[in-house]
């Protein structure tokens, strides 16, 4: 379930089943950052290099239902908070932007007889955009608590992805991820 580029995987609560889909609040920070310095580009090239910092403290609650096909999943209301920094350079030629969420997660099962647990994580991404349409891409994902068996195992779930274009190429596409939730998960 660890999708690739702005996938799934960079939620708080991503490790979760959500009825066939992850938040959708992980796929569109990278658009709305790509769509930002596209915009901040078109007006900003030829100007002095222009800073932006935005810092925003969250608070997101879900509920799951019972998923049998995971491991026999009975259901939780998950509580993630955290912080989160979105930072836009632009540097006449180039556009620096990176976001960086860090999270903690409680977990109240459904079942009684499951205990309530807390996982923590992070999700850091960066983009360099040149002026000639090269693009850099990079994000570290790492969710350390996550169960895929209704508390009798945690573990930490990591994902990193790579994606490097220039003159029209892609040079670099590369995606490694360890611990991720299993297949129907």
């Amino acid at each position: 379930m660890a999708k690739t580029l702005f996938g799934s995987v960079g939620s708080p609560i991503a490790g979760r089943r959500t009825g066939g889909t992850l938040r959708r609040r992980s796929a569109l920070i990278p658009f709305l950052v790509v769509g930002l310095s596209i915009v901040f580009a078109s007006t900003t090239l030829a100007a002095k290099a222009t800073t932006v910092t935005i810092v925003d403290r969250f608070t997101i609650v879900q509920t799951f239902g019972p998923w049998p096909p995971c491991n026999d999943y009975g259901g939780s209301t998950d509580t993630a908070t955290g912080i989160e920094h979105f930072h836009y350079t632009d540097l006449g030629d180039s556009i620096a932007v990176s976001y960086n969420e860090t999270f903690w997660v409680t977990v109240v099962p459904t079942r009684p007889s499951e205990a309530t647990y807390q996982r923590q994580g992070t999700d850091a991404w960066a983009f360099h955009l040149a002026k000639d349409g090269s693009v850099v891409f990079h994000e570290s994902f790492h969710d350390n608590g996550v169960t895929f068996d209704n508390g009798a195992t945690y573990q930490m779930m990591r994902f990193y992805t790579t994606f490097v274009y220039a003159n029209g190429t892609v040079l670099v596409d590369h995606n490694f991820g360890a611990n991720t939730p299993p297949e129907g998960c």
